[in-house]
C-alpha cells in the first residue's frame, strides 16, 4: 500500500502507483504522484490521523491536493506548496492560530 519508503520510480507495482499511472493519461500529466510527494502526503495523512480524528486524514489529503493544484496555477512548485500545508497542519495540531502559508 503506497509505500512511502521507496524513493525510486519503477514500473507501477503498488496500488497507489497503479492508480496514479492510470489517471495520468486522463489528466495529461505524466507523473501525478512522485515518490517524494507520495511520501509527504502519507506523512501528512498520518499526522492528521494521529493528531485529530482519523476520519480527517482522507479529507485533509484531498484538501492538500486541491491546495497544491491552486498554488501550482500561481507558479509555485508542488513540494513548496505541500511544505506550506505541512506547516499549517502542524500549527493546527498544536492549536497555534498564527501560522499561515
Amino acid at each position: 500500500m503506497c509505500d512511502a519508503a521507496t524513493p525510486t520510480r519503477e514500473p507501477p507495482d503498488d496500488w497507489c502507483d497503479q492508480l496514479a499511472a492510470r489517471l495520468a493519461g486522463h489528466a495529461g500529466h505524466p507523473d501525478l504522484l512522485s515518490p517524494r510527494l507520495g511520501a509527504q502526503l502519507l506523512r501528512l495523512a498520518k499526522e492528521v490521523a494521529h493528531g485529530s480524528e482519523r476520519k480527517n486524514a482522507p479529507l485533509a489529503t484531498f484538501i492538500a491536493g486541491r491546495y497544491v493544484e491552486a498554488r501550482q496555477a500561481q507558479g509555485i512548485d508542488a513540494e513548496t506548496a505541500l511544505g506550506e500545508i505541512t506547516r499549517e497542519v502542524a500549527a493546527m495540531l498544536r492549536n497555534d492560530p498564527a501560522a499561515t502559508p
